[in-house]
């Protein structure tokens, strides 16, 4: 049982390197192609571009990982099937229950580690890619310019750091604005942020006019938000690890921020590893009945067909929730449910 154990899992691991090697080989010459359209009219040269297209290599390597492992199993099953081995396991008592409870456990196993490994320097290198190319394009890059709105207590918060280096404060009681305060060039100390000499306005309103009255005024104010905090609500989910999409749904529930996006990006990582597995489950039954001398066009055909109608289902239901508020954000499991349920149950029916 172990020389199975590591022949199974050394035809996945060595079908799925190979897979996403030529995967990442051809994403990332699409890439560099896409790339070339910046170079007209600008300091981003062809170079610039070939290096920006490497270090985003990782960043695509990581999206494509259940791409791969899906290729990697239909062509290791593919092959045990074609040269009679799936015979040879069935006739010494391995059923093809064992042989799927195998592959699937596998392939969890390698995903996982692969993500992770991934997950360590993917983010980083796709920040560099990206610092690369808005420095030749002379875009502002600095990581301390942060936008967004915020609320505590009865107060409306908008954080002007982008242009004008300012935070505007607006207290609100029984719907009526009672007082508009600015302050100007806020520092961090700790891991608060400090705002000197605020203005005040404060508004007297009715039914029918506001009398808007300024107060000279050198109050000042400690909001308990670090740095680091706001670096990590600047950048783009594409350049944060799975603790920093953590922490920013924390920040972002915190401090009143719309927080679904990082949830949905926490989950498309979460869920990857499971999407594979409803995906080689429909897989499996095809592959294990069609005759043994099927191409390896065949196969290839059955999981990039999966492969891409998985993925369209749940984009397709990601920007749904996003679009109607009132759909629950569970449904972007309802793909992965679906092909385990239907992996499962033709598994039964067909393998039996």
């Amino acid at each position: 049982m172990r020389i199975l154990n590591k022949y199974l899992l050394l035809m996945i691991l060595q079908r799925a390197i190979f897979s996403l090697t030529a995967l990442v080989i051809i994403f990332g010459f699409l890439k560099l192609l896409d790339e070339l359209n910046h170079l007209e009219g600008s300091s981003y040269k062809i170079n610039d571009a070939i290096i920006h297209t490497m270090f985003m290599l990782p960043s695509i390597a990581n999206s494509l990982l259940t791409l791969a492992f899906l290729f990697g199993t239909v062509f290791t099953l593919g092959i045990l099937n074609s040269n009679r081995e799936t015979q040879v396991l069935l006739t010494g008592g391995i059923s093809f229950k064992a042989l799927i409870k195998k592959t699937l456990k596998f392939n969890l196993m390698l995903i996982i580690i692969f993500q992770v490994f991934f997950e360590g320097f993917s983010p980083q290198s796709y920040q560099m890619a990206q610092s690369i190319k808005n420095e030749k394009l002379k875009k502002n890059t600095s990581a301390k310019n942060v936008n967004f709105w915020t609320i505590k207590d009865n107060q409306f918060i908008f954080f002007d750091l982008l242009e004008n280096n300012k935070v505007h404060f607006f207290e609100v009681d029984n719907n009526n604005l009672k007082n508009v305060m600015e302050g100007a060039n806020p520092f961090f100390r700790d891991k608060t942020l400090v705002i000197d000499n605020i203005s005040i306005k404060k508004i007297n309103q009715d039914s029918r006019f506001a009398v808007i009255t300024s107060i000279p005024s050198k109050k000042s104010t400690i909001i308990p938000v670090s740095e680091n905090d706001f670096l990590i609500l600047k950048k783009n989910y594409k350049e944060m690890s799975f603790l920093e999409l953590i922490r920013g749904m924390v920040i972002s529930i915190e401090n009143g921020i719309e927080s679904k996006n990082y949830f949905h990006e926490l989950i498309s990582r979460i869920i990857k590893p499971f999407n594979l597995l409803g995906m080689i489950l429909i897989s499996i039954p095809y592959i294990l009945n069609i005759d043994r001398s099927a191409s390896i066009g065949r196969m290839l055909f059955v999981s990039i067909s999966i492969g891409i109608l998985s993925s369209l289902i749940t984009k397709f239901l990601t920007i749904t929730i996003n679009y109607f508020n009132s759909l629950s954000v569970l449904l972007v499991f309802v793909p992965t449910f679906v092909l385990i349920f239907l992996g499962v149950y033709l598994s039964k029916k067909k393998l039996n």
